[in-house]
């Protein structure tokens, strides 16, 4: 027997052992997700009690801490909802519904000016009128917010991001450039799978999981699109996401069902408003009030 046939038979003989780990893998990964969402809720909801004077004063020496607190917390909320998002896909658990694209891009690159700005780095817009597309609202946001978040994580100070949406007959396409550290070519299929950056030291570097452009990846192979690469060491890299419009039988299809929900909504007569007596929150347990 050859080496390279006990290689081969060695791969096989791991195959059903690999596949236990992978599943076991994703078992563990739902339920931690799953447990930390109450008590992440938790704890950002008291540090933002804190932080607002809810709970008293703070003193000038004590809100610096209190608002690392609400940092870090909202960053463990955003990995937790991420991992769910991706498991949720994985699992088939997403919407199917028209959703104008063009305005999806615009409010991410609204709500990132600020972060921006705090970076240094200019944020530019530009989009074309595009049809709609077919897929989840929630994860398609949260696929464009990882694509602006990680060009303005790997732009030095005074550069520049450029978003994009252009249309095409079949398809639509949102494209994030930057003038940041770019990309090696070997390491383009790497950075988009789960937890993975360009090398050690930009984990320590520049922080975070690695889990941004995997779900990206992640959503737009759900949504029978891709996400495409492009960047060098020289600096800059583009990331284009495509996806496939909505046909046009389907769009007027949606519509009517849209239509028809409305009038059965509005066939209903108005419950009348019922004044409740007004209560305070002394004396309530305040895990309750954060749906523990």
């Amino acid at each position: 027997m050859t080496l390279a046939t006990e290689v081969r038979l060695s791969h096989l003989s791991v195959g059903p052992e690999l596949a236990e780990c992978d599943g076991l893998r994703d078992v563990f990964v739902r339920n931690v997700s799953h447990e930390l969402r109450t008590p992440v809720g938790v704890v950002l909801g008291y540090a933002e009690l804190l932080r607002d004077g809810a709970l008293g004063k703070l003193r000038p020496e004590q809100r610096p801490a209190v608002l690392a607190i609400v940092n870090r917390a909202n960053e463990l909320r955003t990995i937790v909802e991420r991992t769910s998002i991706m498991l949720g896909v994985q699992e088939g658990r997403f919407l199917s519904i028209p959703v104008a694209l063009d305005v999806v891009v615009r409010e991410v690159v609204e709500s990132a000016r600020e972060n921006a700005a705090g970076a240094g780095l200019t944020l530019a817009y530009c989009c074309e009128a595009v049809p709609e597309i077919s897929g989840d609202p929630i994860h398609l946001r949260e696929a464009v917010i990882c694509l602006v978040e990680n060009a303005i994580k790997f732009t030095p100070a005074g550069g520049h991001v450029q978003v994009d949406v252009c249309g095409a007959p079949e398809e639509v396409c949102v494209i994030v450039n930057d003038t940041g550290i770019g990309i090696g070519e070997d390491q383009r299929d790497y950075i988009l799978s789960g937890f993975s950056q360009v090398d050690v030291g930009m984990t320590r570097k520049y922080g975070g999981m690695g889990l941004g452009l995997a779900l990206v990846g992640c959503v737009a192979r759900a949504h029978g699109g891709i996400i495409g690469v492009r960047g060098n060491l020289s600096g800059g890299s583009s990331f284009t996401l495509t996806l496939p419009r909505v046909p046009d039988d389907m769009h007027d299809g949606a519509q009517r069902r849209v239509s028809d929900i409305r009038a059965f909504i509005q066939a209903f007569p108005r419950v009348p408003e019922v004044e409740l007596p007004e209560t305070g929150i002394a004396g309530m347990d305040m895990d309750e009030s954060f749906g523990r």
